[in-house]
């Protein structure tokens, strides 16, 4: 296991944040390795799916947004997993048999791959592992852990501008940032002469070290030439004084353009950025107010209506800061409560401003006390009218009466539809006989409201579909089938318990990968 140490004997081995840098043995080796390999097949292999990764993966991944590519391979001879960010790659044709056999030599069984890695990095690091597979495949075999360094140090290693590690059975291949040996030394010369700082300094030294060193160079020449009348001596050291002044100015000047470009750039650069700061701050600012605005039109649980007939239970997830998703819930008579469930389209603050319009109009509807049809058409008038074209809201009212039992309501276009458990069968239903168009579409809809008579214990729950929609790494949806699954094995648990249990259900299925919709649950038990 010394052999696959990246560092001189001695060297303490402190925290590397981009990895152990090569040794120059290491670096010596690593090119005598790469000339053998060049004449086997695997080398073929390497340098096209190098090729791959920077060309096409990179072409993909500016399009999903994703940042690693992940390839899970099996322990048989079936096809690898290949995974861009959280997307299944299921199209391509992956044909690295050689390549694969040398990742289960090396008991490597997952690539987290960086997609803005260049071909020559991969054949550089592959080239490392290919030099030390022997140490590499018999690591869990070693009983000297602290020499352990390189690839296996849980620092990793920095090679050819990456941080390459292996962490028990997965190799990791980062893009790390690392200074060309030019730079430093331009940083260097920057740092030691202090007058050297911007384009004018340069500019203004160009003739001058020009001169200096011209005559440096050709000065005793020319000495020599005129003592000894050598005219041509004389001319051929004018002459190439000449040139070295020419160059040095040159020089000095292609340093000094490049150099004013990059205080340009820095320039733009900063401002954009000090601009770019400030929007985003503000923009931040606004977001956290209208989350609490949000939070604030939202019901409050605390103070929820009939609290003494109705065992209330929610859940609100918004994607964002703030959400497309609402819901309330107000009391219109002594024993009576309307109830509103809604889905805006999208997320976000454009949705976050339609629940504030659907907000006001329930509002009004419910100081008017008219009819639940009435309410259904008001809002699709007003989703109409104030908001884009493509933009609607799918929403649920109903109303309760608590005296009779009553509970009358109209769909226009939730999905899921809210179920019903009956407390003595312990049935599940949905409430399907009410069923209009989703709102905003259409400057006008026909509705009728329908109605069932709840029993004491019966427990009605409404979700939206970032619950049913929720999906896992591999894009698979939860769906409606598994939530109303999941309530029949539930459904003797207190509505609080059902509401958490189906949060917890939820993200046990995800797996914590970002949903791109928001999750809402609102539920209650007649008492």
């Amino acid at each position: 296991m010394a052999e696959l140490s990246a560092s001189s004997p001695g060297t303490e081995l402190s925290s590397f944040p981009d990895g152990i840098p090569l040794s120059h043995k290491e670096k010596l080796k690593a090119k005598i390795v790469k000339f053998q390999i060049c004449f086997k097949h695997l080398w073929n292999e390497i340098q096209r799916f190098g090729s791959w990764v920077e060309y096409e993966i990179s072409d993909l991944a500016k399009k999903e947004h994703a940042e690693t590519l992940n390839i899970t391979i099996p322990n048989d001879d079936s096809v690898p997993e290949v995974r861009l960010g959280f997307r299944v790659l299921k199209s391509i044709d992956f044909q690295y048999e050689r390549l694969m056999t040398f990742f289960k030599t090396c008991q490597i069984q997952q690539l987290a791959i960086d997609v803005r890695l260049e071909r020559n990095q991969i054949e550089d690091v592959l080239t490392y592992l290919y030099a030390h597979q022997t140490a590499i495949s018999l690591r869990s075999e070693s009983e000297d852990k602290k020499r352990q360094v390189g690839v296996l140090h849980p620092d990793g290693l920095h090679i050819a501008c990456t941080k390459t590690k292996i962490t028990q059975n997965k190799l990791s291949i980062t893009y790390s940032y690392c200074t060309l040996q030019f730079s430093k030394m331009v940083h260097w010369f920057e740092n030691s002469h202090k007058n050297f700082r911007d384009h004018r300094s340069l500019f203004q030294a160009a003739p001058k070290y020009a001169l200096l060193l011209g005559v440096i160079a050709s000065g005793p020449l020319m000495i020599h030439g005129i003592n000894y009348e050598n005219w041509f001596v004389f001319f051929m050291a004018l002459f190439g004084g000449m040139v070295v002044v020419g160059l040095i100015y040159l020089f000095f000047m292609v340093v000094g353009s490049i150099e004013y470009d990059n205080e340009e750039k820095a320039y733009h650069l900063n401002r954009a950025y000090s601009e770019l700061k400030t929007y985003n701050d503000r923009m931040q600012a606004d977001i956290q107010r209208a989350k609490h605005v949000q939070e604030n039109i939202l019901p409050n649980f605390k103070k929820m209506p009939m609290r003494d007939k109705i065992d209330w239970a929610c859940s609100f997830r918004p994607e964002e800061a703030v959400g497309g998703d609402y819901f309330d819930v107000a009391k219109i008579a002594k024993d009576k409560i309307a109830i509103l469930f809604c889905d805006v389209s999208g997320h976000g603050m454009a949705a976050a401003f339609i629940t504030a319009i659907v907000k006001t109009t329930f509002q009004s509807w419910i100081e008017s006390n008219r009819t639940l049809e009435e309410l259904v058409q008001e809002l699709n008038q007003s989703l109409y009218r104030l908001t884009p074209p493509e933009s609607f809201a799918a929403i649920f009212v109903a109303n309760y009466d608590a005296e009779s039992k009553e509970f009358t309501y109209i769909n226009a276009g939730h999905n899921p539809e809210p179920w019903r458990i009956q407390s003595e069968s312990n049935q599940i239903t949905s409430f399907q006989d009410s069923r209009t168009l989703i709102l905003g579409i259409t400057d006008d809809i026909d509705c009728e409201a329908k109605s069932q008579k709840l029993d004491s214990g019966d427990k009605i729950l409404f979700a939206s579909d970032g619950i049913i929609e929720a999906h896992d790494v591999d894009h698979n949806y939860y769906s409606t089938e598994a939530l109303q699954e999941f309530l029949e094995k539930n459904h003797d648990l207190s509505m609080h318990e059902l509401v958490n249990a189906i949060v917890e259900e939820i993200t046990g299925f995800s797996k914590h990968v970002p949903q791109g919709d928001d999750q809402t649950i609102l539920a209650f038990q007649i008492k």
